[in-house]
């Protein structure tokens, strides 16, 4: 989603340019604006890279792990392909602890709404729709602008920041019996709600 900072920062000041504001009021949004949007490209590249790359290791490992017992049926008391078998145990169960310690998956989809939400203000902004039709006056909407992004961003480090402090202390390996299984990409109903319900 969105390309790299460098990017978005031609685009959105090819398309400012074109609006009668003032030197000033284009400064402070260049300066807080784009940064608020270039921090939150990188954090979401972070984690949809972490969060394909988990998931994937996972999910093939799980592949694996299985047509190895099958193996194993076969060749009996191998100790190569026992050792071969809890490596890739062990891989399945690091990768997923990571997983949900961390909770990457739940991060990954936070970044992506709220990476959609500041891409949709900023064109809202510009076209005068959604919220900002009953701003007339381009000054008040620059300042209906700048507090709403602002609100975005207090929402987006508060649900980060209850993601964090969530105990998951018993995540897989001691709740889990099959610790191939990738993790559900969900994020709390209330997290979405919170996010979609932005004044």
């Amino acid at each position: 989603m969105g390309g790299a900072g460098s990017q978005f920062s031609e685009r959105y000041t090819q398309l400012m340019d074109t609006l009668p504001l003032s030197t000033y009021q284009k400064d402070i949004m260049k300066a807080r604006y784009i940064s608020i949007v270039t921090d939150a490209e990188a954090d979401h590249r972070m984690a949809l890279t972490a969060h394909y790359v988990l998931v994937c290791i996972v999910s093939v490992s799980g592949v694996v792990i299985g047509s190895l017992l099958v193996l194993d049926r076969f060749f009996v008391n191998s100790l190569v392909l026992f050792w071969i078998t809890w490596g890739i145990a062990m891989i399945i169960a690091l990768c997923n602890k990571l997983l949900y310690s961390f909770n990457i998956s739940k991060k990954y989809i936070l970044n992506s709404i709220v990476l959609g939400k500041l891409y949709g203000e900023y064109w809202m902004f510009l076209t005068g729709g959604g919220k900002y039709k009953k701003y007339a006056d381009l000054d008040k909407r620059f300042e209906f602008f700048c507090e709403r992004v602002e609100k975005i961003k207090l929402k987006s480090i508060e649900s980060a920041s209850e993601m964090d402090f969530v105990d998951t202390s018993g995540s897989i390996i001691a709740a889990s019996p099959r610790p191939q299984t990738a993790p559900r990409n969900t994020v709390s109903e209330e997290t979405r709600v919170d996010m979609d319900n932005i004044q």
